[in-house]
């Protein structure tokens, strides 16, 4: 519930609802803010997931969690890679993306690792972060980027993602 909760808090900053973020600090209005409330969202999902591996007796590590390192070392050097090539120099915006990207990496590490752990439907779990992760992705892309091509696809991984994390 706090992790849907602060995504939605996430979605509001990023939408620039001014009843609410006329409330914030100035440099938590928009992208920054958005950026810090769906990491807090991650650091929940995180906590939950955690909890139910520990609740379960299973370990953290094993495929599921090493499926998630790899992914985030894929898109870390991905978005490294375009930030350089893109010409863009807001090397705080390459800091504050690298940094979303490490919560959301371990987020998807933990989410991986216990759907390993629980089999049959917690295997949706894993599609749910993999969906997340990939909407982020594509806000990755027109951030760092520039490439506005995928800004469409968001709007269908991310409520997708969502979903498959609170539902099995």
């Amino acid at each position: 519930l706090a992790a849907m909760l602060l995504s939605s808090l996430g979605d509001v900053i990023l939408m620039s609802y001014t009843p609410v973020t006329r409330r914030l600090p100035g440099p938590l209005r928009g992208f920054a803010g958005g950026a810090a409330s769906f990491m807090l969202a991650h650091i929940a999902y995180i906590a939950a997931f955690g909890w139910r591996i520990a609740r379960g007796g299973d370990p953290l590590v094993n495929a599921g969690f090493w499926a998630g390192v790899a992914l985030l070392a894929l898109a870390a050097v991905s978005m490294t890679v375009l930030f350089r090539r893109s010409g863009n120099r807001n090397r705080g915006l390459l800091a504050l993306c690298l940094a979303y990207l490490a919560v959301i990496g371990c987020a998807c590490a933990v989410v991986f690792s216990c759907a390993v752990s629980e089999g049959g439907w917690a295997y949706l779990l894993a599609l749910g972060a993999l969906s997340f992760a990939i909407s982020d992705f594509f806000i990755g892309l027109e951030q760092l980027g520039g490439i506005d091509a995928c800004k469409d696809l968001i709007w269908w991984f991310y409520p997708i993602g969502q979903l498959l994390l609170i539902c099995p």
